[in-house]
């Protein structure tokens, strides 16, 4: 357990060293001149619609150099401590038991993939404007379970299901590219649940997914239709349309299995494959 928190620590202190770069210089002086509801605006007006993004860069943006420096300690604790708490609840809820240090050890290990496995880390961590969009994105999805694995009543149902909408429609506006991962994995959990899941807990699950997908297809409407994201698709010449054509599908598909490729042939992916074995 003490490598994944040592490499964690290292890689939080190394993080102080960050500058803003590219597009932060544009973001530092709006968010001072405007404040964060200035950019936030500024995004769904006319950059690219994702009112979430806007929401997360503005955060950081706000403490100026300082936010940038800070930015990868303070969102790989969270990340740390909401994989933590998922590894926790899950063992809890299917009744297994494990020594103490192990959800730690698998938490600080898949926080450790995320964020320094990718073949570009900068990208990935130190970046702020990166991570917030592509690293960040997914643990927030993951973290839409941690109320429904904890609800031990009704209420708390009824909760999980309105964090889970509310965390779609924030990832709808926040990432495109996590809103597709978690409507797939949202509608295989639908389709499979009687093959996998309890009867006990079949019903919470469907109405929990259910939420999510209403969610995140209402973010996406709400981008898409934004004046910002179509100032974008016009920039770049591509029309709502494009996304659904025949050779944009087949872009996507080269790519995801080249994406796949990476994660199979990677040494450091396998590496943390055999972790969890």
């Amino acid at each position: 357990m003490s490598l994944p928190l040592a490499l964690l620590g290292w890689a939080f202190w190394l993080g102080r060293q960050v500058r803003p770069s590219a597009d932060d210089w544009c973001f530092l002086p709006g968010v001072r001149d405007h404040g964060i509801t200035g950019l936030v605006g500024k995004f769904y007006l006319t950059d690219n619609g994702r009112l979430g993004n806007g929401l997360l860069v503005g955060v950081y943006a706000k403490f100026g150099v300082a936010g940038h420096q800070w930015f990868g300690l303070v969102s790989g604790v969270v990340m740390l401590g909401l994989l933590w708490a998922v590894t926790v609840l899950l063992l809890r809820l299917t009744g297994r038991t494990a020594p103490r240090g192990v959800p730690l050890f698998a938490a600080s290990m898949v926080t450790v993939v995320f964020l320094l496995a990718s073949p570009n880390t900068y990208k990935t961590f130190y970046w702020p404007a990166s991570s917030v969009s592509h690293t960040v994105a997914p643990v927030l999805a993951c973290a839409a379970a941690v109320p429904l694995l904890w609800a031990g009543s009704r209420r708390g149902r009824v909760v999980a299901a309105a964090c889970a909408l509310v965390v779609g429609v924030f990832l709808g506006t926040l990432s495109e590219e996590t809103s597709v991962v978690a409507l797939v994995v949202l509608t295989a959990l639908l389709l499979l649940n009687r093959r996998i899941l309890a009867p006990r807990v079949r019903a919470r699950a469907r109405a929990w997914c259910l939420a999510g997908v209403a969610g995140i297809v209402m973010g996406t409407l709400l981008l898409l239709a934004s004046p910002g994201s179509l100032n974008r698709r016009e920039r770049y010449d591509a029309g709502t349309g494009s996304m659904f054509a025949p050779e944009s599908l087949a872009g996507s598909l080269d790519g995801f299995l080249d994406i796949l490729g990476t994660l199979l042939t990677g040494w450091w992916y396998l590496g943390a494959l055999a972790a969890g074995v």
